[in-house]
């Protein structure tokens, strides 16, 4: 279930940090922070399927690492039950595992864990994941 279906809104503030760190984030401040706060709000004024938002200091870094990251999440939101099975059951095996060895833990075969990842666009979303964690440093500024 995502963000969207549990009332959940996703706002990202890449920004400095001011340092040193507080024991809570409410007592933290730095530009991330009020990035993080207006970006909150964008997502809350949302009527999509993800109610995602980022705020960079480097604002077009920013809205490029939203809209990765809006496509990650919408992907996932469309995802069957069966195609979060095969990722669980593969990301719960660790790095090196084998999708033969998946298939045998699930009880299905090699090809159904290999089309149920295919049709998850698995591998797309974890660049595309990757992506995004770039964009956000750069939105960082």
């Amino acid at each position: 279930m995502g963000a969207a279906a549990r009332g959940w809104s996703v706002g990202i503030g890449a920004g400095r940090v001011d340092e040193p760190l507080p024991p809570n984030a409410r007592a933290a401040s730095g530009p991330a922070f009020v990035l993080a706060r207006e970006a909150v709000e964008a997502a809350k004024s949302r009527q999509r399927v993800v109610p995602l938002a980022v705020r960079g200091a480097h604002h077009q870094a920013g809205l490029d690492a939203e809209s990765v990251l809006t496509l990650v999440a919408a992907t996932a939101a469309r995802r069957s039950a069966a195609g979060w099975e095969a990722i669980d059951a593969l990301e719960a095996a660790g790095p090196d595992v084998r999708q033969e060895d998946v298939a045998a833990a699930m009880g299905v075969s090699q090809q159904a864990v290999s089309q149920r990842l295919r049709t998850a666009l698995y591998d797309e979303s974890r660049t595309a994941a990757r992506a995004a964690a770039h964009l956000l440093v750069s939105a960082q500024g």
